[in-house]
């Protein structure tokens, strides 16, 4: 099964459901694409490949659109309220389809990677672990050097100096006891290794694939799949 549903009001707020066929409780993969939190820099198709093979593989997928700067529901506070909002659709779509949302595992990549680890700061006791590919992590780093030709600026409405505290809300925070897996290269010109650092969590792995360049975090026949897939085992075994 492959359904698109919403999870809020705003056109940006939902979902492609995907289901393997003939499962019974399926467990849930959570997907957050990236592209600088831009409506210009991709949407939740970037992550199509990745959901397929996670359903080949037995997992129900909920692959989240949200708001992202250039649209009307998109950057401050909008993108943050969305993840919040996708997340606690799983609820309603584990009575509805008859997936296992106890627990989900959450995966993001770049700007994605980013609101995967903060929903798990957010949410620690509804996450049973976070992969961050690539993620921009250090957002007062991001918004110094201009990343993303000013991404987070675009994201949160102003620098650092003009909203501090949607700095203090947007940031990643602490994880405490929810497990994650942070992978950078040193190849990855979109977000070198150095924004992903500062990740705090009582169960942190930091892995380096310097083979993968930024786009290759999210192909199923590259370098970091075989890491993908072996984590999101482990999160599934250490939930039972």
């Amino acid at each position: 099964m492959d359904i698109l549903v919403p999870y809020g009001d705003a056109p940006s707020a939902f979902g492609r459901l995907s289901v393997p066929e003939s499962a019974t409780k399926p467990p849930v993969v959570v997907l957050y694409h990236g592209g600088f939190w831009r409506r210009s820099g991709g949407d939740l198709n970037l992550m199509t490949p990745m959901a397929d093979a996670l359903v080949d593989a037995g997992y129900a997928v909920w692959n989240v659109e949200y708001g992202r700067t250039g649209e009307r529901f998109g950057g401050w506070p909008h993108t943050f309220d969305h993840v919040v909002q996708s997340l606690a659709a799983l609820d309603d779509l584990e009575d509805e389809y008859g997936i296992d949302a106890s627990g989900p595992i959450v995966v993001g990549h770049s700007a994605g990677g980013h609101l995967a680890l903060w929903a798990g700061a957010q949410l620690a006791t509804d996450i049973a672990g976070v992969i961050a590919l690539a993620p921009v992590v250090d957002l007062e780093l991001a918004d110094e050097k201009g990343l993303g030709n000013g991404a987070v600026a675009d994201l949160l409405g102003g620098g650092l100096a003009e909203v501090p505290e949607r700095f203090a809300h947007a940031q990643v925070g602490d994880l405490g006891a929810v497990p994650a897996v942070v992978i950078v290269s040193a190849r990855d010109d979109s977000v070198p290794a150095e924004y992903s650092a500062g990740v705090q969590s009582d169960q942190l792995v930091e892995v380096r694939v310097d083979s993968a360049s930024h786009l290759s975090m999210i192909r199923t026949d590259g370098d970091t799949w075989a890491l993908v897939t072996t984590w999101l085992e482990n999160f599934l075994r250490s939930r039972e």
